[in-house]
């Protein structure tokens, strides 16, 4: 019986400590990188913000970063930015309404740092509070997927005794280059019968031919002017063939028409 007891006594502590694990994996403090888009276009920038979630008394924190991948050309940083204003500044802000805190940045570092004047620090939950924005730019001959993240050897967040905040967790993010990301990245390539350009999945493709399922004499696709008018004498509307009618057709501007017997042809009724 006490050998029962002393088992099922270790698979509990065991399951506690699972538990415990897990909740504490959930609450880690942890810094994210959140590019809006995850993607950028040869030439193109693309905005990264930082975020940072579940620590407590945060007074001041350091975000280094660092590039790496990509299959050809370079993403470089090209500005840094703590929107921190108090009138314009973001409301997410991790140091909102403190007006005396003391920031910096640095591009060519790849830096973005922070001082509060809360000496209690700040308090911050599940909700990811704003640190800092970077913004990064591709090459004309960039290609691939680039590896956005933290130096941990040099990011650092400070509580409000000035000891780091440790464990930290550090999620990067990857930015790929495509060749579009919206229509408006498609240049037009001159073709009128091939349709508009537009971006499927970071690729230029066409709608196809304009004319397809077009209205009665508007179905032939004209790639010199540019329409789709049906050649003349296309059949359209009333097939009927009589003494004094000869059946419609198209008139080669998109046009149906009716037609009739030549003006010389004597028009007679039919035979009673």
């Amino acid at each position: 019986m006490f050998r029962q007891k002393a088992t099922m006594f270790a698979w509990l502590t065991l399951l506690l400590g699972v538990v415990v694990s897990n909740a504490s994996a959930q609450q880690s403090n942890k810094l994210t990188l959140s590019p809006a888009p995850a993607q950028v276009t040869p030439n193109g920038q693309v905005q990264i913000d930082v975020f940072v979630e579940n620590v407590t008394a945060l007074r001041a924190y350091e975000v280094w970063l660092e590039i790496t991948g990509g299959s050809g050309g370079t993403l470089t940083a090209v500005d840094v930015d703590i929107d921190n204003d108090p009138d314009t500044g973001r409301s997410d802000y991790v140091f909102y309404g403190d007006p005396a805190d003391y920031c910096d940045s640095r591009v060519d570092w790849l830096l973005a740092a922070c001082a509060s004047s809360f000496e209690s620090g700040v308090d911050v939950g599940a909700t990811a509070e704003y640190l800092a924005t970077y913004v990064f730019a591709a090459s004309a001959d960039a290609s691939g997927t680039f590896n956005i993240g933290f130096i941990s050897t040099s990011t650092v967040l400070i509580d409000s005794g000035f000891n780091d905040i440790e464990p930290l967790v550090l999620e990067g993010a990857t930015v790929t280059v495509v060749a579009c990301i919206d229509d408006d990245d498609c240049p037009d390539d001159g073709t009128y019968c091939n349709g508009d350009e537009v971006c499927v999945a970071g690729t230029c493709d066409h709608t196809g031919n304009p004319c397809i399922g077009g209205a009665e004499c508007n179905q032939t696709c004209n790639e010199g002017p540019e329409n789709c008018y049906d050649p003349e004498f296309t059949a359209c509307g009333d097939p009927d063939a009589t003494d004094c009618n000869a059946p419609d057709s198209c008139n080669a501007s998109g046009g149906c028409v009716s037609r009739f017997k030549p003006g010389d042809y004597v028009c007679r009724a039919d035979a009673g």
